[in-house]
Parts: C-alpha cells; sequence; structure tokens
C-alpha cells in the first residue's frame, strides 16, 4: 500500500489490512481497554502502514488504547529521518525520537556483527522509551511473510520451529510485544 496516499481509508488495500489487523487483535489479544502502545516506526511502507491502521482503530474501535510512535535515529546520513519526521506531521502525528550515533560506536569499538549490535541496542532503546512513557506494549509492524521467513531462518540454523510470536512478554522491560499485523501478507 502506498503510504503517502492522500486517504487511505477509501484504499481497498487498507481496508483489507485492517479487516486482518481487527482478526489478529480478536485472536491474539493483542490490544485491551486502558493499553498504552508505543509503535516502532522504521519509515518503510510496513511501519507507516500499521501507524494509519492503528490510528484509524483508535478512532473507530470499541476497545479505547492510546498510541505513541517512536523511531531510532542511527545518524546515519541517508537515513530519511527529516522525510520521516515531516510525514509524521503532516499526519498530526508525534514521532518520538531517539537519537544514537550507530556508526561512531560501530567504528570506536569494532563489533564483529554490527547488524546485531544495532538491532539490540534500537530494541534496548524502544524499551526504555516505552517504560518512561507509561506504554505497556511494544508494537511492531511483522506481517504474515516475516514470521514465515523467521521460521525458515530458524530452522536453517537448526534452531528448530521457532518464530515470532502475536503476543510474547519482553524480557527486558515489564512490557508485551505485539504484533498487528501478524496475518496480513506482504502483496497487500
Amino acid at each position: 500500500m502506498d503510504t503517502m496516499e492522500k486517504d487511505p481509508e477509501k484504499n481497498r488495500a487498507f481496508r483489507e489490512i485492517c479487516r486482518l489487523t481487527g482478526q489478529a487483535v480478536g485472536r491474539y489479544d493483542l490490544i485491551r481497554t486502558g493499553d498504552r502502545l508505543l509503535l516502532g516506526v522504521s519509515g518503510g511502507k510496513d511501519s507507516l502502514t500499521l501507524a494509519h491502521v492503528l490510528h484509524y482503530m483508535k478512532r473507530r474501535s470499541p476497545v479505547r488504547f492510546e498510541l505513541e510512535l517512536a523511531t531510532f535515529d542511527p545518524m546515519f546520513p541517508d537515513f530519511g529521518m527529516a522525510e520521516l519526521e515531516a510525514y509524521c506531521a503532516v499526519q498530526k502525528w508525534r514521532l518520538h525520537v531517539t537519537r544514537l550515533d550507530i556508526g561512531e560506536l560501530i567504528r570506536e569499538k569494532n563489533f564483529d556483527n554490527p547488524c546485531m549490535i544495532c538491532s539490540r541496542l534500537r530494541r534496548g532503546k524502544l524499551y526504555g522509551l516505552a517504560a518512561r512513557l507509561g506504554c505497556n506494549k511494544l508494537v511492531l509492524a511483522q506481517h504474515l511473510d516475516d514470521t514465515i521467513v523467521s521460521l525458515l531462518m530458524s530452522l536453517a540454523r537448526g534452531q528448530g520451529i521457532t518464530t515470532m510470536g502475536p503476543n510474547v512478554a519482553a524480557k527486558e522491560e515489564n512490557i508485551r510485544i505485539i504484533r498487528p499485523l501478524i496475518m496480513v501478507p506482504e502483496p497487500l
């Protein structure tokens, strides 16, 4: 779905994504009345689509919840932070930005696997922000295809049949990680 559309709610694909997301919310008990959600926004199509879906649900659902958006700025020159901030401003969404110069950290520490370090730092920063904002759930935009890829990676690494769950407890903080797009296939 093109997240830059003027009115995504009139788009057939958007309505289908909302329908599947609503099914996942009900089936996996993802959002309850009184929840405070922190949505991790990368600036990509999946997280921006989920931001639109959750704002739509927030307006229409009988389940009352609060929604915060956050992004992790690794301070890479071509990350597109200004564009993401501008897009959120146009949508009238408040975006919390956490910055950490990952490039400098990698050069300084000479990590063997910088992608894993960046992923862990990003997730840790989101957990910390969720705690500071009083959010009880961290929302990630992984969809059905991501779940299948995760399963195949686990099998290829000899880790057995494991993948990302739709509603799991986070180890680091007293919050849950939810994936409302878990039933949505990539082509939508």
